[in-house]
């Protein structure tokens, strides 16, 4: 009897061993296989989180986003510029309370909340929306933002920021 429980226990592990191995979300990254952490420190409570149009591996530690991947096509972009540019910034629920960052966190921290994946890349107003994430989110000096950063955007006629997000 032993014996066939764990057989049966082995064999129902085996297909959840199986499916751990492939990541979440795949269109979104280069072959199918999200970027690897260098510094091991930095994986410690790291959640992947899938959206619509983009993927983010939010720290717990840092409180905000380690990367983010899009996957823009012509199409995705045209649609885009033909969305209004128009977000709340949000609390992400689909992290542990304990790693979320709040609103709070940059209130007079003489930094802004800095997109990982633009929203100005988004092709519609939900996934706009998804955007406006804490978890999408990293400080930035508002100089730059509302300075070279702003600038950059306006030029290229879109919201994109080349360097937060990579197509392939």
């Amino acid at each position: 009897m032993f014996v066939r429980l764990l057989l049966v226990s082995a064999l129902l592990a085996a297909p959840a061993l199986a499916f751990a191995q492939v990541p979440a979300c795949p269109q979104f990254f280069a072959g199918g296989q999200p970027p690897a952490l260098l510094n091991p420190k930095l994986g410690q409570r790291t959640t992947l989180l899938c959206n619509d149009a983009y993927a983010v591996l939010a720290s717990g530690v840092t409180g905000g986003a380690l990367w983010s991947a899009e996957h823009p096509t012509a199409a995705s972009l045209d649609a885009a510029r033909e969305t209004p540019r128009e977000g709340q910034f949000h609390v992400e629920d689909r992290l542990p309370p304990g790693d979320q960052a709040r609103l709070e966190d940059y209130r007079r921290s003489g930094y802004d909340r800095g997109h990982m994946t633009p929203s100005g890349d988004m092709p519609d107003a939900q996934s706009q929306q998804q955007t406006f994430s804490l978890a999408n989110m990293v400080p930035q000096a508002a100089e730059l933002n509302r300075g070279v950063w702003a600038g950059m955007r306006r030029r290229s006629g879109t919201w994109r920021s080349a360097a937060a997000s990579c197509s392939w």
